[in-house]
């Protein structure tokens, strides 16, 4: 499965929106990878340890907090 999202850094004045991309894997129990592709050109490949999970990736250095869990 693919799936694309775009962040955008704005909006209108005085307004905010979630930055966090987020994706739906329907009942799959893993992801393979996940393929980023910066605003500098260049492209990433991450493997996330786990699903049901946010992840903060920096540029360059990939995933910074693998441990964060979300609550349901």
């Amino acid at each position: 499965m693919r799936q694309r999202e775009d962040v955008f850094s704005g909006a209108s004045y005085a307004s905010s929106s979630d930055p966090r991309p987020h994706f739906g894997i329907g009942s799959a129990a893993r992801v393979d990878k996940i393929e980023i592709h910066w605003p500098s050109g260049a492209k990433e490949e991450i493997v996330p340890p786990a699903v049901d999970r946010i992840f903060t990736i920096v540029e360059g250095k990939g995933i910074q907090n693998p441990h964060e869990h979300v609550s349901k």
